[in-house]
């Protein structure tokens, strides 16, 4: 079991989605318990940074041995979530090596890809390992720790993105094996519903 602790991001509003898109059914759970699960699969340390409907979530998390915490700032972007979860990470552990951001609305992202991320970064720890897309570098991604002092500065839409495009020269990137998609609306998430079968 690895001891980079994980960094799910699970605050947003599902404008888009009408509903908790973290609580929609996958497999035999929901979305945002699917991402817990595999991502303890790979590191004893799982955050979950919660926003809107923190208190449901939270309780639905509550079994789960995940740690949540909410971000107040969550409605003004990415950027807030990872900056309010990485102080909470090193509140905990200020000698933490690295930290491995992730989403919780990318049901293709199992424990085997997280390992693979993690496996990059053993071979090469003072680099950013983040995941390749077309035309650009994403999450889920993870930066050793000498990239903190610049994510806990990170506020509002200014993310993970913004960011692994301004350090690309450090950025190392992990082709997945099938596409990653998010889940964002009804039509998303009706078009990738018989992808449950495969969890």
């Amino acid at each position: 079991m690895d001891q980079v602790p994980i960094l799910l991001l699970a605050a947003g509003a599902s404008k888009r989605m009408g509903q908790p898109k973290q609580l929609l059914p996958w497999g035999d759970t929901t979305l945002l318990r699917h991402a817990v699960r595999h991502a303890q699969q790979v590191s004893t340390m799982v955050y979950v940074v919660l926003g809107a409907a923190h208190e449901v979530l939270r309780d639905h998390l509550s079994d789960t041995g995940a740690i949540s915490c909410y971000n107040a700032a969550y409605e003004s972007g990415l950027g807030s979530s990872i900056a309010c979860g990485l102080r909470t990470i090193l509140d905990d552990d200020p000698t933490t090596p690295a930290v491995l951001v992730l989403l919780a609305d990318q049901p293709e992202v199992d424990a085997a890809y997280l390992r693979r991320i993690l496996a990059a970064h053993r071979l090469a720890e003072t680099a950013i390992v983040a995941t390749a897309y077309p035309q650009r570098a994403g999450v889920p991604a993870l930066f050793p720790k000498d990239d903190f002092p610049a994510l806990l500065e990170l506020a509002g839409d200014a993310g993970a993105g913004s960011y692994l495009k301004n350090n690309r020269d450090r950025v190392h990137l992990v082709y997945p094996t099938t596409p990653l998609y998010d889940l964002d609306t009804p039509e998303e998430y009706r078009r990738h519903e018989g992808d449950q079968e495969h969890h």
